[in-house]
């Protein structure tokens, strides 16, 4: 429903993507939070692993660790845990960027936000 909402739409009868960038970045993350999943069941009971109640899916080790594994290959960027979001900290990047994945990273890489590691060289 919340693709249909947001990415799609009936035209005579058929079901019209609106911006097939924006589709496929939805696609990515929802199978980020797939990931999410297993890597909290496979971390279940580790310090550090737990969901936080009331604050959101996309605020625990499990959501930003799978952005991580999924970034090289959808952005063609590392995203290390030093970047990830730390209270009171100007250095990393934020909650809500982090929320936004996969479109407000690309949009960091693009403007080479100084919070994201440099791109490594290639040899």
């Amino acid at each position: 429903m919340l693709a249909n909402r947001h990415h799609c739409r009936l035209c005579g009868g058929e079901l019209k993507i609106d911006n097939p960038n924006d589709f496929t970045d939805f696609i990515v993350h929802e199978l980020t939070h797939t990931r999410q999943a297993t890597l909290l069941a496979e971390n279940a009971g580790v310090w550090g692993w737990a969901r936080h109640p009331g604050r959101g899916s996309h605020r625990d080790k499990g959501w930003y660790t799978a952005i991580s594994e999924a970034c090289p290959n959808y952005l063609g960027h590392e995203l290390p845990e030093s970047a990830w979001p730390k209270r009171y900290s100007d250095a990393t990047l934020t909650e809500p960027e982090m929320t936004h994945w996969p479109a407000s990273i690309r949009a960091l890489v693009k403007r080479r936000d100084p919070r994201l590691p440099k791109p490594s060289k290639v040899a």
